[in-house]
């Protein structure tokens, strides 16, 4: 009897550590895992003395029935723990006919063989088969993803399912009771290891996948900014070389004039010079702040009528090369807002080189840009007169690689870009449905009250 009570003193110990260290872990780490293995603890303490109480004072029958439903809710958890670390999808709602059968099963029981210990066999049955089914499960889909310790963890999984059947079978010779008791302690120690080992695990490897797919998507909008600078490069060099040609002109003609002392045609021409100079210097300067890396660019405080004059810098010369008509309407009273110039400058583009591409294939070839403030958000319209998009490609059109364009065309990366830009502003980017032609609408709040 003095071993009972110390394996029960141990086992109620190790219990109260793991309630402090799971709510630890929960609070420090905010995961999932850890909040339902701290509830877990909580249960199986409330069934232990639940337990211990109703062995004392009440009767076999009443004993079954009155620790269902801790007992339900102390397998449930363990067992929710293990598929959230596996990421298994199971309808737990299903399982809520384990207590009930499990009840129903006391109930009969007791009808045909009166009350006896084998009033207990039923629930323990329905919980043992929660372990079997749902390891059952992660072996089948997530066999192939198991680590180490997740293998570990399955095994100990069905030792401990198995292990209720102890109970049942023990609980009438004090000396086995002790040992299946002795059983119950090694298999709590090893949850206690294994199950926040493998939480910690999970928790690296998501940090890991999450830092490469940040990463990724990095490369993945500079690759697009350079694919977007490749498609305009052809309209840039003309809006490079016709200031070129002007300040070379006005330079050749300066000459004529300082031989003739014409010193007035002179400031003239070389006021021309340096106006050509400064239109050249803006649209390189231009290039080189699009092209660079943007990751830790700052919220600053952004004209709308420069970010989008700035944008039409990049890609003008080429809308009117291919005599497509472009329109743009902006407020006369400067708009304002905050954010990080450089990606929306780069939103505003894929969504402009998107609307050029699809106003090529129309016959009569139109783009406009239109600016709005109002509601506390300002408002950026890209409309073109192209073909449109058929209602199941807009349900897509934000899609990393979805494209409607013809193979080699198309990344498929420009809108997803934009849309995520937008996102990262707190803001929203949709198909305007109410129009009959394709308008893409970009609204950002004028101060953004969270940011990433």
């Amino acid at each position: 009897m003095d071993t009972f009570n110390t394996l029960m003193l141990i086992f109620i110990g190790l219990i109260l550590v793991n309630v402090v260290l799971t709510l630890g872990l929960w609070r420090t780490t905010n995961s999932k895992s850890f909040c339902i293995l701290f509830f877990h603890w909580i249960f199986t303490l409330l069934a232990f003395y639940t337990q211990k109480n109703l062995a004392m004072h009440a009767s076999p029958l009443m004993h079954a029935l009155g620790i269902i439903p801790l007992n339900f809710c102390v397998h449930t958890t363990l067992n929710a723990v293990y598929a959230n670390i596996l990421n298994l999808e199971i309808n737990w709602k299903k399982f809520v006919v384990v207590p009930v059968m499990s009840l129903l099963g006391a109930l009969g029981v007791s009808q045909l063989f009166g009350i006896s210990k084998w009033v207990f066999f039923p629930g323990t049955l329905m919980h043992v088969l929660i372990y079997y089914i749902v390891v059952y499960k992660a072996l089948v889909y997530k066999r192939s993803e198991m680590t180490f310790s997740l293998k570990c963890i399955s095994v100990l999984m069905v030792v401990f399912g198995t292990h209720l059947f102890t109970y049942l079978f023990f609980q009438e010779h004090l000396n086995l009771l002790v040992i299946g008791f002795a059983i119950a302690l090694a298999l709590l120690m090893a949850i206690s290891i294994l199950f926040p080992a493998a939480i910690i695990e999970q928790l690296t490897i998501e940090n890991f996948r999450l830092t490469n797919e940040i990463e990724l998507k990095a490369k993945l909008a500079q690759s697009a900014k350079m694919v977007a600078l490749g498609e305009m490069a052809e309209g840039i060099a003309h809006e490079i070389n016709n200031p070129l040609m002007i300040m070379s002109l006005m330079l050749d003609k300066a000459r004529f004039s300082i031989e003739e002392k014409d010193f007035v045609t002179l400031s003239g021409q070389i006021e021309k010079a340096r106006k050509s100079s400064k239109r050249m210097s803006k649209i390189v300067k231009g290039l080189l702040d699009f092209s660079s890396e943007d990751e830790k660019e700052e919220f600053v405080s952004i004209s709308a009528q420069d970010l989008v004059e700035d944008t039409l810098e990049l890609c003008s010369q080429k809308i009117s090369q291919y005599s497509v008509d472009l329109k743009v309407s902006v407020p006369d009273r400067p708009t304002e807002f905050i954010g990080q110039k450089i990606q929306l400058s780069q939103a505003l583009l894929n969504v402009i080189t998107n609307a050029f591409d699809a106003a090529c294939l129309a016959q009569i070839k139109w783009i406009r840009i239109e600016v709005d403030e109002r509601d506390g958000k300002v408002i950026f319209a890209i409309s073109d007169s192209g073909p449109g998009f058929s209602e199941e490609a807009k349900t897509k059109l934000f899609q990393p690689f979805f494209t409607t364009k013809e193979i080699g065309k198309g990344t498929g990366l420009g809108l997803a870009i934009a849309h995520g830009i937008i996102e990262r502003h707190r803001g929203e980017m949709f198909i305007d449905p109410d129009t009959s032609y394709t308008r893409v609408i970009m609204s950002l709040p004028l101060r953004p009250s969270e940011r990433l």
